[in-house]
């Protein structure tokens, strides 16, 4: 026994939480089209869900989405995903839900029950700051002004960083193809920001793929250790769609 999409239930929002970014709504829109597409006309019942997360290049969480079986509805039955439904339910979920921060950023899911399948959005944090821990010769403090310059200069530079970068022991008068990084001066302090793919013990990693590093996400990155972290500096390890990257800043003391 199959039964058709016919109407909703009450929806349910996540969030916002603290510490997260929530989705990005055209990322999070593409992905909803990816697991419509892949679970089309699939059944779903007591024992038999359709689940998927997905990775971002946007914000700092993975995104789950599911579609399960109502408890409240008949064990024997069986619920017939209809791709224009599913898109729809979760785009519902993902306008209603929206946290209305500044941005295309906010949106952290929730649920409705469409007859007895229920959709659902949720969201996962993985970015992790870790302070301190500067490795340079003389380590000195950072201060906000010259923080919230070598974030402006570095974010604005389209550097592509590549996991095929070879260094050799070569010396580079500027950043080489497939390096990202930025040395900015402010009297006695270097501020030294740089960007590599690193797992960090993070687990799940994508594979890793190219990308430049300019950009919003750069900025709200480097902010989030601004603000985490103050003069100390340290590392804001990402868990992205682009693999796992570790963003650092720390300050150097010129002589």
């Amino acid at each position: 026994m199959a039964l058709l999409p016919r109407n909703y239930g009450a929806m349910i929002c996540n969030g916002p939480f603290n510490g997260g970014t929530g989705l990005d709504l055209r990322e999070a829109k593409s992905n909803v089209v990816d697991f419509c597409t892949s679970v089309a006309q699939a059944n779903v019942g007591i024992d038999a869900n359709q689940t998927a997360t997905y990775k971002t290049s946007r914000g700092d969480s993975d995104m789950s989405v599911s579609i399960t079986y109502s408890s409240t509805c008949e064990a024997d039955a069986v619920y017939t995903i209809d791709i224009n439904t599913c898109e729809q339910t979760f785009y519902r979920i993902l306008e209603e839900c929206d946290s209305h921060v500044k941005g295309n950023l906010g949106h952290f899911g929730g649920n409705v029950t469409n007859d007895c399948g229920v959709y659902d959005i949720s969201t996962e944090i993985k970015e992790i700051v870790r302070c301190g821990g500067n490795p340079y010769n003389d380590p000195m403090d950072l201060y906000t002004s010259a923080i919230d310059d070598a974030i402006y200069e570095y974010c604005n530079k389209s550097l592509m960083l590549s996991s095929s970068f070879e260094n050799n022991d070569k010396f580079f008068q500027s950043v080489p193809p497939g390096k990202s990084y930025h040395n900015y001066v402010s009297s006695s302090l270097l501020v030294r920001i740089m960007t590599q793919f690193s797992d960090q013990g993070q687990e799940d990693c994508a594979v890793t793929a190219d990308f430049n590093t300019k950009g919003e996400e750069c900025r709200r990155k480097l902010s989030a250790l601004r603000d985490q972290c103050g003069v100390q500096g340290g590392g804001l390890s990402e868990n992205g769609k682009n693999g796992c990257v570790l963003w650092t800043m720390w300050g150097q003391h010129l002589r």
